[in-house]
């Protein structure tokens, strides 16, 4: 019940709620591991990087959710050396437990490896990731070639990080017309801001909740000026 309550309070983004029940579990002494993660994860939504480290490092257990927070705890800390580190870890334990099957874990792993090109002003290997990761949130979709977008988002493993995906791949394509001026590159940002959008249309339409709600005005609202712009 009090697990159900704390994760009611994080979608809610009442992360100060969701804090204070996940610590009162603590003195039960069950699942510890996991509720440190819980607290762990909810300071990272906080962008309490330094907190969730300390917290996360508590954690006894090796899983791919693990490192992907180690990860995203360091690149918040513009730390890229040390959150590649972790992501690496995560992409070797998926090869190792998951070998080619798809799956959302490793779809946030390969997405926070190309948002680390990203931040290196590499757009190329950035996308080849950004595709990579689309493909591993999104069960129907391979094609390998950058320039590629989902059309159709009915086998969507992760629709939250799929729309950070796409726009990242966005951004990524537009960085990459300034530096080669190629009008393909910049259409292809268009594009790819056109998937974003209808991905956002999709969720709208059949996904009828607070979550997908809370979601789209979180997204979709916040980016309409730069596919305008472009």
């Amino acid at each position: 019940y009090k697990t159900n309550l704390a994760s009611a309070y994080r979608k809610l983004k009442n992360y100060a709620g969701a804090l204070i029940v996940y610590k009162e579990m603590l003195a039960y002494h069950v699942e510890t591991d996991k509720l440190m993660h819980n607290i762990g994860s909810v300071y990272l939504a906080m962008r309490q990087p330094a907190v969730a480290i300390d917290y996360l490092n508590k954690v006894n257990y090796e899983d791919q959710k693990k490192y992907n927070d180690l990860g995203r705890a360091y690149y918040l800390l513009k730390d890229y050396a040390k959150a590649g580190i972790y992501f690496q870890k995560a992409s070797a334990l998926n090869t190792k437990l998951n070998v080619a099957h798809k799956n959302s874990d490793h779809g946030i792993t390969l997405k926070y490896l190309g948002d680390i090109n990203l931040q290196k002003k590499q757009p190329l290997p950035a996308l080849q990731f950004y595709q990579q990761a689309i493909s591993n949130l999104q069960f129907d979709f391979s094609p390998k070639n950058i320039y590629t977008n989902p059309s159709e988002f009915n086998s969507v493993f992760n629709t939250a990080e799929l729309l950070e995906t796409l726009l990242a791949k966005a951004e990524a394509f537009s960085l990459l017309y300034d530096q080669t001026g190629k009008t393909k590159d910049l259409d292809a940002s268009l594009n790819t801001y056109l998937a974003f959008y209808k991905l956002a249309d999709h969720i709208e339409r059949f996904y009828d909740t607070d979550d997908a709600r809370l979601l789209i005005s979180d997204k979709k609202y916040a980016s309409h000026q730069v596919p305008i712009d472009i």
